[in-house]
């Protein structure tokens, strides 16, 4: 009986509680880039987002991104509780790692890792009397080359130079505001 009766309960309250809608301010917070040339097109960042920030002066900021107001961001680095307050005027580019680039880079660094320590092995193995072993295991060498170089362009990420962008706050209850939903923000587009 107390089996069935708190089952009865603890359904009753899913459901009252799935329910009840979300009174509190659900705004969402995007930095919007606007490209300035003829090839048009939006990059959207969304708050909390890590990115590397450089401002006028040479300094930069490495954190996550918030939004205060629609003239001023935040770059908050958890690592040594450093909190930044940055003006968007004084911003001349923003440096941002995309989780796609993090997708392809690993592998490329583990395959690049793979042909140069196979390499290594097969030269040591080689000897000084054996030209096929060590020409392989200098190929096997040669070969890591690209996949270092690919693996190393894609940590480094994407800048963003603003003299080239124009950038905007927007603000918005869209939980994940697409590229081609900001197109319509600027007239020129």
């Amino acid at each position: 009986m107390f089996k069935k009766l708190s089952l009865i309960l603890f359904l009753l309250s899913t459901f009252t509680l799935a329910g009840q809608e979300n009174t509190s301010d659900s705004l969402q917070h995007y930095l919007i880039l606007q490209s300035k040339g003829n090839h048009t097109y939006s990059v959207v960042f969304r708050e909390n987002k890590k990115m590397e920030v450089s401002v006028k002066n040479g300094d930069y900021f490495k954190g996550r991104l918030f939004i205060l107001n629609d003239s001023t961001i935040e770059i908050v680095n958890f690592h040594s509780s450093e909190v930044d307050t940055i003006s968007i005027s004084d911003i001349s580019k923003i440096r941002y790692v995309g989780l796609a680039n993090k997708i392809i880079a690993y592998p490329s660094l583990l395959v690049a890792s793979g042909f140069l320590f196979g390499g290594l092995v097969v030269l040591s193995a080689a000897g000084k009397n054996d030209p096929i072993g060590s020409a392989v295991g200098t190929a096997f060498m040669i070969l890591s080359t690209p996949f270092i170089a690919l693996s190393t362009i894609l940590f480094n990420g994407k800048y963003y130079k603003l003299s080239k962008h124009d950038i905007m706050v927007y603000h918005t209850k869209i939980k994940k505001l697409k590229r081609k939903q900001s197109t319509h923000f600027y007239p020129n587009t």
